[in-house]
């Protein structure tokens, strides 16, 4: 008993909080349809669906860190399996090199994508002192042009191996495509904790005009930061490649609500120097189980985002402590009792 409740000392508050969340919404979704949901197979497409949220999470998670937003990063992940996709279909290169060879080309090309994606906002967002916010929207906007124009609008086929790999399993419980999602939590933790880099994208979060003045360079903070967020978008796109079989460059618009709820649920406030990446995660796997519930209990399929909403907002109030400008939450003023003469 001792040895449990020294794990349990280990965690914050916040974590052991979103893991009592994690259950409550666990069970209530089990009571909707306790003979589908309890089933292995159904854990196991949690485990394969729950690769989405986690890559995209975790590459809004880097950027909000910062102090700033990455709502590309879903973009980013569609432009980077499009340019996948091309390459791989490409016959010229196909009679050159073996499969394998190309689908680790074509991987990689896929990766370099995204980092050039995220390496081309931080230049604009650094040298011309635009917002990110506007920065972000923008280049998804841009980001989504050259996907539909390289396609015509039309889904471009992956490659069968990707597909064959999303339902691949590590001793046939684990899927594959949940161990990437780990791996790029565990990047994202290192890159936060234990980097020089990540230790100088936490100052810039708390305190940008301090941080310019410690003589650290916000340029090549910014640039970091971004370029790692890419590279975790594109993991992304892959991601959703592997599952979906084909790169659309529109595929995910809604999704990035739900992205935004995952970092902000977890407790993470903007910028702040957080680097606790846990929290993001158990927040991923309380949406990913929550989505799956509705969907096996035959719900509205509306009902899940109208909810979202509704968490997200009252999460952002809470998190902001917007509640304390209305005057219910505020005491009462007292009259002050004269002092006798």
């Amino acid at each position: 008993m001792k040895k449990i409740l020294e794990v349990f000392k280990k965690f914050d508050k916040r974590t052991i909080l979103l893991t009592g969340v994690l259950i409550i919404v666990t069970l209530a979704m089990y009571s909707l349809n306790p003979q589908k949901f309890a089933t292995i197979n159904n854990l196991k497409s949690i485990a394969v669906q729950f690769a989405e949220y986690g890559c995209f999470a975790t590459a809004y998670f880097i950027v909000h860190i910062c102090g700033g937003f990455n709502f590309a990063c879903i973009m980013i992940g569609n432009i980077s399996t499009i340019v996948l996709t091309l390459i791989y279909n490409n016959a010229n290169l196909a009679a050159a090199m073996s499969p394998g060879m190309l689908l680790a080309v074509s991987v990689l090309a896929a990766l370099l994508t995204g980092m050039a994606c995220g390496a081309f906002m931080s230049f604009f967002i650094s040298k011309f002192k635009l917002s990110m916010l506007i920065v972000t929207i923008c280049a998804a906007r841009l980001f989504e042009g050259i996907g539909t124009f390289i396609t015509g609008g039309s889904p471009a086929m992956g490659p069968k191996e990707l597909l064959q790999f999303s339902r691949m399993y590590m001793f046939n419980t684990i899927p594959y495509m949940f161990i990437v999602t780990v791996f790029c939590f565990l990047v994202s933790s290192v890159y936060l904790k234990y980097t020089r880099m990540g230790f100088q994208a936490r100052l810039y979060g708390m305190n940008r005009t301090a941080n310019r003045y410690s003589g650290i360079s916000n340029t090549k903070t910014l640039l970091v930061a971004y370029t790692l967020s890419g590279f975790l978008s594109a993991l992304g796109g892959i991601v959703v490649l592997a599952r979906n079989g084909a790169a659309q460059p529109d595929y995910g618009v809604t999704i990035s609500t739900s992205i935004i709820l995952i970092v902000m649920l977890s407790g993470i406030i903007l910028g702040g120097g957080e680097a606790k990446i846990l929290p993001v995660f158990i927040s991923a796997l309380i949406l990913q189980v929550f989505d799956v519930g509705l969907m096996l209990g035959k719900s509205n399929l509306f009902l899940g985002d109208f909810l979202q909403g509704i968490v997200l907002l009252i999460v952002v109030i809470y998190l902001t402590k917007a509640y304390k400008r209305l005057k219910i939450f505020q005491p009462k003023k007292q009259d002050l009792i004269p002092l006798e003469k």
